[in-house]
């Protein structure tokens, strides 16, 4: 094979990769969606099943990531009803403990291709991220011609997101749309590089990622606050009701 050859085939697993991961990612998820669109979707990404099982986790492993997930699912669903700054605040520190902490778990193997799919499910967007721009030694002209392809693109899909809950007609087209959009700043943003670069983005990227099998994400439901007064039932504990079917009434005075 000679080096054009190479470099073709290189960009044709690049469009393959990058591009089906950021159009299907969430696709059939049952909680979660949007990976594409997340700053740092790590808090989500340790608790999809099939990230584990890309990453060949041990039984161990598993058990020990569980573990330190559900140590902090009570403080990050507490963060949902809080005021916005103090959100992002909760949010940043459980991020911060569980990146320290996750170092304990995986293998530096195993964190690359976690770095990985965080890159496969941006898209080609994702050649801006820092860390990418440094390992693809992109020029500031590269950058800056980037940035505006990646804005022109957002810019035209703000409108066909929105037809996607328009009906089943509506949605079809929208996502077709989409995918032409995407497709096409996939190109753009390729012809901007070298092959060098383009030899980096597919190391950087590395092996393809089912993203169709995301969305299974689950957290771990905060026990009942201790200290309340109950009504009609001496006090209970999430563990007293494992494997029954249990109905919760809220209502709220004032």
């Amino acid at each position: 094979m000679s080096a054009n050859q190479e470099v073709k085939a290189l960009r044709l697993l690049v469009l393959t990769g990058v591009v089906w991961s950021a159009l299907t990612a969430g696709s059939s998820a049952q909680n979660v969606t949007g990976y594409g669109s997340m700053a740092d979707p790590l808090l989500f990404l340790l608790r999809e099943p099939a990230v584990h099982d890309d990453l060949q986790l041990t039984a161990d492993q598993r058990a020990r990531l569980i573990e330190l997930n559900e140590s902090f699912d009570g403080l990050l669903l507490a963060s949902r009803n809080m005021a916005a700054t103090e959100s992002q605040a909760q949010v940043n520190k459980v991020m911060t403990a569980t990146r320290e902490q996750v170092g304990r778990v995986l293998s530096s193997a195993q964190l690359d291709r976690l770095q990985q799919i965080k890159h496969r499910l941006r898209g080609i967007s994702c050649v801006l991220q820092p860390t990418a721009t440094e390992t693809l030694r992109l020029s500031a002209k590269q950058e800056s011609e980037i940035e505006e392809i990646v804005k022109a693109t957002q810019e035209s899909l703000k409108e066909h997101r929105s037809s996607t809950f328009q009906g089943q007609a509506a949605h079809l087209k929208a996502q077709a749309a989409i995918k032409e959009a995407k497709q096409a700043e996939q190109k753009q943003i390729l012809a901007l590089l070298d092959n060098r670069q383009k030899e980096r983005l597919y190391a950087m990227v590395g092996r393809s990622f089912d993203s169709s099998k995301l969305g299974r994400v689950s957290f771990k439901a905060p026990d009942f606050a201790k200290g309340d007064r109950w009504l009609n039932s001496q006090a209970l504990q999430l563990s007293d009701l494992r494997g029954k079917v249990v109905a919760l009434h809220f209502y709220a005075f004032g």
